[in-house]
Formats: C-alpha cells, sequence, structure tokens
C-alpha cells in the first residue's frame, strides 16, 4: 500500500489513496532510530474498529506511508501497541 500525505491537522491525516482522499487518524508514530525508521500506527475514516500500521517515509517536500513488509518490524510495532493499550487499561499484561 503506498499513500501519499497531503495534509495533517488535530492527529488527522489526509492522504491520497488510488486518486481518492481518504481521511485516517494517527494513534502514534514511534521512531526507531537503530533502523532509522519511523512507523505510523492510524485508523481510516474513523474505523476504530481496524488498526493500521505503516512505515512513516519522510522527504524534504511530503510524508508517503509504506507497507510493513518486514516480519520482524510488525511484530515490533504490534508489541508496541499492545503495550500502549495495555498502559490505557490499567493493566499490566
Amino acid at each position: 500500500m503506498y499513500m501519499e500525505v497531503v495534509i495533517m491537522e488535530d492527529n488527522k491525516l489526509l492522504v491520497k489513496l488510488n486518486d481518492k482522499d481518504v481521511s485516517i487518524d494517527v494513534i502514534d508514530i514511534i521512531e526507531k532510530d537503530d533502523v532509522n525508521k519511523k512507523y505510523i500506527i492510524y485508523t481510516i475514516d474513523g474505523d476504530d474498529d481496524n488498526v493500521y500500521m505503516s512505515i512513516l517515509d519522510e522527504n524534504e517536500t511530503t510524508y508517503n506511508l509504506l507497507e510493513i513488509k518486514d516480519e520482524n518490524e510488525a511484530k515490533l510495532v504490534e508489541e508496541y501497541l499492545k503495550s500502549v493499550l495495555l498502559e490505557e487499561d490499567g493493566t499490566n499484561g
């Protein structure tokens, strides 16, 4: 999946996906210095039942959301999300 981010405001991004504007709500952005990447966790069009994660690719003028293809990267982001959700629930896992 490749999405070009065009606007950011109040934890919302308006992105172009297949020539269609889609609103995403940013849950969190994770920066991993050891792999020099940022990961974004988000929902699409207010659908809080489905949570997505992508690589946040930045260049000088735009942001792009790229598919996480590496299993280890996906597990890293999933574990982070689980820890945040447990924290919000007030449990220790």
